[in-house]
């Protein structure tokens, strides 16, 4: 009778550790409610500013930005260290920050690819991996499927089974051009004085001012009997240096070797000038920029705002503007920039495209 009890009393235990066994690998593929509202990285709140390096990856673990700290800036290693996109570089570390789960997600390595949360080793994967050096916590995220709406994201950190779903919508460039700080240089028409084009296999021309409240540019070096198309048409080229960005760049000695294609070369009334250079090659785009002062220039067209009764100061009225060459001759004379195609035309614009058609000028 003993012995009978004592096995009932087994039977029961082992089925008990058997349910136990079959729960507990299955919670893995369930959310937990212990998890929803924690922080995918606890340690690093409040420590982003301790980040050093960040790497980003996709398909294959091809490394596609290699991003250096560098004092108060970030800088692209791929790219000569050129500097990085401050904005994105900022966004990512807080999105890591505060990015909180909302649910687990699949533990299951053959439902990866739908969340795009699979192992970058997969040359198929579609997330990306980010590599975060420096912080209390090592980052190392595989970032899948967003939905920027909804402000989510499917995450897996690489080398853990469980994937999830975080509160954040992580919008990661995957390419490394996107990662590189756009702006080149932004010069409103209005501080331009004069924007003279030299186009190879076509006649230059000036588009200038002669004062700085000129409603439009006139044009040196018109035809014979030719006609500007309308009284602004050569306001776009002096447009041109307006909002310029960059799609890429490389060492301006890559094409130190080469010969430009075209040549713009703006004054502005307060003595900047800057030379701009043009390549066309494999259907890309390129310029590099000479910055420079023109002192000439700027005594010429020098107002002096100071009261009558007031003497002249004695520091260089153009100390600014030839602080600014400098400054930008720093930035820009070692590169040359890949642009965008419509860019590149409005600074190389022919001379043809501002004048009224042949057949139009006795109308």
């Amino acid at each position: 009778m003993m012995n009978a009890h004592r096995l009932k009393i087994l039977g029961v235990a082992t089925l008990l550790a058997i349910v136990g066994a079959f729960w507990i690998s299955n919670t893995h593929d369930r959310p937990k409610s212990g998890d929803s509202g924690q922080a995918l990285y606890p340690a690093i709140k409040g420590k982003l500013t301790s980040a050093t390096r960040i790497r980003v990856y996709r398909a294959g673990d091809e490394l596609i930005a290699d991003l250096k700290r560098d004092q108060d800036e970030w800088r692209v290693a791929e790219r000569n260290d050129y500097a990085a996109d401050g904005g994105k570089v900022r966004q990512l570390l807080l999105d890591l920050e505060q990015a909180r789960i909302e649910e687990q997600k699949t533990s299951n390595a053959t439902n990866y690819p739908t969340l795009g949360v699979a192992d970058l080793s997969d040359k198929t994967a579609t997330g990306v991996r980010v590599e975060v050096d420096g912080l209390p916590t090592p980052v190392n995220l595989i970032v899948g499927k967003s939905d920027l709406g909804a402000h989510t994201t499917f995450v897996r950190r690489a080398g853990e089974a469980p994937s999830w779903l975080v509160n954040v919508g992580m919008e990661i460039p995957s390419s490394t051009g996107s990662w590189l700080r756009k702006d080149i240089i932004d010069i409103g028409a209005d501080r331009i004085q004069e924007a003279a084009v030299a186009i190879n296999g076509e006649p230059a021309y000036s588009a200038v001012k002669n004062a700085r409240p000129d409603a439009n540019f006139s044009v040196i070096g018109l035809p014979k009997g030719r006609e500007l198309n309308s009284p602004s048409a050569a306001d776009s080229v002096a447009s041109a240096l307006v909002g310029l960005e960059l799609t890429d760049v490389k060492p301006a000695a890559d094409l130190s070797n080469e010969k430009p294609a075209a040549r713009t070369v703006f004054h502005t009334f307060d003595g900047l000038a800057l030379a701009v250079s043009g390549w066309k090659q494999n259907e890309k785009f390129y310029i590099a920029i000479e910055p420079g002062f023109d002192t000439a220039i700027a005594q010429r067209f020098h107002i002096n705002t100071a009261p009558a009764t007031e003497k002249t100061p004695s520091e260089n009225p153009n100390a600014q503007v030839e602080k600014e060459a400098q400054s930008l001759d720093a930035k820009l004379r070692p590169w040359v920039f890949e642009i965008a195609q419509y860019k590149y035309e409005a600074l190389f614009k022919p001379l043809e495209q501002l004048l009224k058609k042949k057949e139009e000028k006795k109308k």
